[in-house]
């Protein structure tokens, strides 16, 4: 709605938008398959995707799920470089694009749940081998509440901004 507004009510800024965000579900994952494979492979893994039948026709038509699965993959990428990293910011940053992903089409919110198993599993599988099992789970509950409470905050207010508590009951 703000490409409309900032440029015309037409197909084809629809359709812009639409291959703008086709084009960002590409690099994200590419770069999901360059972190954890390697450069070859992504290159491989773009060229495929983009060799699949009809993605050049529907990469530009107007689609309402596109979004939600470009910003959705968008987070598995930010996700994927916290794996690596180590640093919190990513955890923030994954969250806050799922939200806008759930916000944008609601079949995304399958991720939350899968997302937070994602990083239990990763904070417990990263504790020393010598400790026990008991530490090693709770030392992975800190990481799944930040990356929780990033989407949370962002879904709260994404809430409060576009539907305000007079459309809450719709």
């Amino acid at each position: 709605s703000y490409a409309f507004r900032i440029f015309d009510t037409s197909v084809t800024v629809a359709r812009m938008v639409t291959l703008s965000l086709s084009c960002v579900l590409l690099w994200a994952a590419a770069l999901c398959m360059r972190l954890v494979s390697g450069r070859t492979h992504a290159l491989a893994a773009g060229v495929l995707i983009i060799s699949l039948p009809r993605y050049l026709e529907l990469s530009h038509t107007v689609m309402i799920g596109l979004p939600a699965i470009a910003f959705a993959m968008l987070s598995l990428a930010a996700i994927t470089l916290w794996h690596l990293r180590r640093r919190a910011i990513w955890l923030v940053v994954s969250g806050g694009i799922l939200a806008i992903s759930v916000f944008t089409k609601g079949f995304t919110a399958i991720l939350v749940p899968i997302f937070c198993v994602g990083i239990i599993i990763d904070g417990y599988a990263h504790r020393g081998a010598t400790d026990p099992p008991r530490s090693r789970w709770r030392a992975a509950w800190p990481t799944v509440a930040l990356w929780l409470g990033a989407f949370l905050v962002v879904a709260g207010s994404l809430f409060i901004l576009l539907v305000g508590p007079t459309g809450a009951e719709q």
